[in-house]
């Protein structure tokens, strides 16, 4: 799917309430073994501004996840191993995401981070291949261990705040084994 397609199809969504998902509960969607979730637009339940663990957990349906701008927080493995997610928008309202939230989506390709994340967790992107570069909001103050480790292709980090802490390993090593990346350029913001 190309950038235009998916900006074309994030605006019709925005226009209309899609009947793909209206509650979110824990395991909802593990496994996923019927229908075609081409893409989702991510709802709590009424009483729960929290997406829950593992609620799209190996979900090897989804392609697109747009977050609802009334989700405050993605729990642990929300969306681990949804190898054929390509897209993720996070709105401003999300201040929290989990451990191992997007580990070992393969074709990750464009993740929108929301402006409040003051917290990139351990291993939140590890293993996303196809993530090329990702733009880390002035929000973010901690980018935590393993945090974008095996991102293959990951060609650059844009930081825009002041970032006071980045774990061990949070960034694609030299060369290696099992990697064809030579390293991540890391952009910071002059303050």
């Amino acid at each position: 799917m190309s950038t235009i397609d998916t900006l074309s199809l994030i605006n019709q969504l925005r226009d209309y309430e899609p009947n793909l998902v209206k509650k979110i509960f824990d395991y909802v969607f593990v496994p996923c073994s019927e229908g075609t979730h081409k893409y989702i637009r991510v709802l709590p339940n009424s009483d729960n501004t929290h997406l829950n663990d593992e609620s799209f957990k190996h979900n090897q349906k989804l392609v697109i996840a747009i977050i609802d701008n009334s989700v405050t927080s993605i729990g642990n493995d929300a969306f681990h191993g949804c190898i054929y997610l390509t897209d993720v928008f996070i709105p401003n309202s999300v201040t929290d995401l989990g451990i191992y939230t997007f580990f070992l989506c393969a074709h990750l390709s464009s993740i929108t981070l929301s402006n409040s994340i003051t917290n990139i967790d351990s291993s939140t992107f590890s293993c996303c291949y196809s993530l090329k570069s990702i733009t880390l909001p002035k929000s973010v103050t901690k980018v935590g261990h393993y945090a974008f480790r095996s991102c293959t292709n990951l060609q650059s980090v844009k930081i825009l705040g002041p970032v006071k802490s980045i774990g061990n390993w949070a960034l694609p090593s030299r060369g290696g084994s099992r990697s064809s990346n030579r390293g991540c350029l890391l952009y910071t913001s002059p303050s």
